[in-house]
């Protein structure tokens, strides 16, 4: 029996949800640096590592629920990119602090 278009159609997008989902689930243990590094990998890694919840989550992880409570509307609509921010700011302030310690 031939399975209609709109049959194969179904059945590939339950895969990709399954494989999206897959990756997405692999994301949720990675550390910020890895997820970046995997992102342009493929379209799936891009859509895994774009999720702003993920990026909220790494966020209140590593600096804060009260740090993220604080940031702007605007901020908030990327969490990536102020995660990153954040994390590159707090980067340089180490590096200057202990540049004359050694």
């Amino acid at each position: 029996m031939a399975s209609t278009a709109v049959e194969v159609e179904a059945k590939g997008s339950q895969s990709v949800a399954k494989d999206e989902y897959l990756v997405a689930r692999i994301f949720s243990f990675m550390e910020a640096e890895d997820i970046v590094t995997s992102m342009p990998t493929c379209k799936s890694f891009m859509r895994a590592g774009d999720q702003n919840e993920k990026w909220k989550a790494l966020f209140e992880k590593e600096f804060g629920r009260s740090t993220a409570i604080e940031a702007t509307e605007a901020q908030k609509k990327c969490w990536r990119k102020f995660y990153l921010d954040t994390r590159a700011l707090e980067m340089e302030l180490n590096a200057a602090i202990y540049q004359g310690s050694c």
